[in-house]
């Protein structure tokens, strides 16, 4: 049989720009908020707002709930209502890696991916967030482009934004951003992407889409000239590895401060600079302020809207899920197991009704408990006397054999016991000791039927009218003695 179970990495960012319509993102820098906001359009993605607002001086060093204030009141200025938004990291604060891995499958890429991460980043594994973009490599290889940031870092940037009452819903680096405003047909090849910022300015190269290079130079005040130094070093750097020239530098941001770097590095590069001209498939709202602050949240919105960008998610990393392919075998299990399902909800139906019937019996069958109880006791004593009827002796015959044996006229019995081992104790009245010795003469001669006649004594009586003597016997009848350790019991 064949498998029909495959494994797929599932990128939460790529799929949220699919189920939404807008999105907003935030930078948050230390002194300077950048926003956008986008939504899809008929003819690609529209920047509905783009906007940087001043924060306090000393933002960096307040407490969150200092933090979340100021921020709450920049987005109230720039008249945003943001519920929710997608935080763009600062490249400072994030370690980057590109690196080929042999093509496998999903499962296994990933746990390369892992490995990989491992032995390369400067800290373990559980105390950073990290994500990854896939795409194809050259000569068979994937390509991996995977971004780290530390919990507490990205903790910090998140936790004063949920206070000001912006649900954060997913994490990007400012440079993936970026490339999403780079028209990836751009008929120069590579180009290099410049944003100033406010100690320093992000640079990343970008051909076709994917991103060779993508670095923060911090600037120590010497403005423009060290600026264009640092330009300098990277495109070195590119063209060492890739062995490809960069011929074009783009300024992200529009205004005059955007123009005043453009003609600063014309001076100072011996290559064409211009303003980053936002692709044919995104259009921009002429009331917003497309600032270099904005630029990065501005491309995460664009990439979030676009059917097939890949930025990789912080918040949302890659997971690898197995995706089943049904076939007629599994058709018709499922068929069989539904049939099945029926059949046992059925039962189950008919079960409840017999249980119900069984309790229905039940109940009657405790209101004749006493009844039968009775009968039992009954039929328990009439199997006792029959017993009795047909193992031991014809009590009323052998009565009528004692009776026989006295005169009258001499002698009575006034008491007989009898016990069920074949004892029988007698008491009477005599009128003389003759009368009495020669009753029991008599009995003692009845060797068959009695095995022990002894007299247990006399006393005088002195009831008139004659009888003078009161006497007791005892008679063990044959056949009938008595069991070892066991009590007789008396029977009248």
């Amino acid at each position: 049989m064949v498998s029909v179970m495959r494994f797929q990495i599932l990128s939460s960012a790529a799929s949220f720009g699919k189920s939404k319509r807008s999105v907003n993102a935030v930078f948050v820098g230390s002194r300077t908020l950048g926003m956008a906001s986008g939504r899809s359009s008929g003819a690609g993605v529209e920047l509905t707002m783009c906007a940087a607002e001043p924060l306090p001086e000393d933002f960096a060093s307040r407490e969150p709930a200092g933090r979340a204030r100021a921020l709450r009141e920049a987005i109230s200025r720039a008249g945003a209502d943001f519920r929710s938004c997608v935080v763009v990291i600062p490249r400072s604060l994030a370690i980057l890696r590109t690196f080929l891995l042999p093509s496998g499958s999903p499962e296994e890429l990933h746990r390369m991916v892992q490995f990989q991460l491992e032995k390369e980043l400067p800290l373990p594994l559980e105390r950073v967030r990290t994500s990854y973009g896939v795409s194809a490599g050259p000569e068979g290889k994937t390509r991996i482009t995977a971004v780290a940031v530390p919990k507490e870092a990205l903790e910090d940037l998140i936790a004063p934004l949920e206070e000001a009452g912006c649900r954060v819903t997913g994490a990007v680096i400012s440079s993936f951003g970026l490339l999403q405003l780079v028209p990836r047909d751009h008929p120069e090849g590579s180009v290099l992407v410049v944003v100033p910022e406010e100690d320093g300015a992000e640079l990343v190269i970008a051909r076709g889409g994917e991103m060779s290079l993508s670095r923060h130079a911090a600037l120590r005040g010497a403005g423009l000239e060290e600026l264009a130094v640092e330009i300098d070093r990277a495109l070195t750097a590119h063209r060492a590895r890739e062995a490809d020239e960069v011929r074009r530098v783009l300024v992200a941001g529009h205004g005059e401060s955007t123009e005043r770097v453009v003609s600063g590095l014309k001076a100072r590069l011996s290559r064409e600079v211009e303003p980053l001209t936002l692709n044919g498939a995104v259009t921009c709202r002429p009331e917003a302020n497309f600032s270099p602050e904005a630029a990065a949240p501005a491309g995460v919105c664009v990439g979030l809207l676009k059917a097939r960008a890949h930025l990789p998610d912080l918040l949302n990393p890659p997971v690898v899920r197995r995706a089943f392919r049904p076939t007629r075998l599994h058709v018709f299990a499922a068929l069989g197991a539904a049939a099945l399902l029926v059949l046992v909800a059925a039962s189950q139906w008919a079960l409840a009704a017999r249980r119900s019937e069984l309790g229905t019996l039940r109940a009657q069958l405790r209101a004749l408990e006493p009844s039968a109880e009775r009968v039992g006791k009954t039929q328990l004593r009439l199997q006792t006397a029959n017993q009795w009827m047909e193992e031991r002796y014809a009590w009323i015959d052998l009565f009528d054999a004692l009776r026989s044996k006295l005169d009258p006229r001499e002698i009575f019995l006034t008491k007989v016991e009898a016990e069920e081992n074949g004892l029988l104790r007698l008491w009477g009245k005599a009128k003389d000791d003759k009368a009495m010795t020669s009753y029991i003469t008599e009995l003692q001669k009845m060797t068959s039927v009695f095995h022990e006649v002894a007299s247990e004594g006399i006393h005088q009586n002195s009831d008139p009218p004659g009888y003078k003597r009161e006497f007791s016997m005892r008679i063990r009848i044959a056949g009938m003695l008595p069991r070892e350790g066991k009590r007789p019991r008396a029977r009248k």
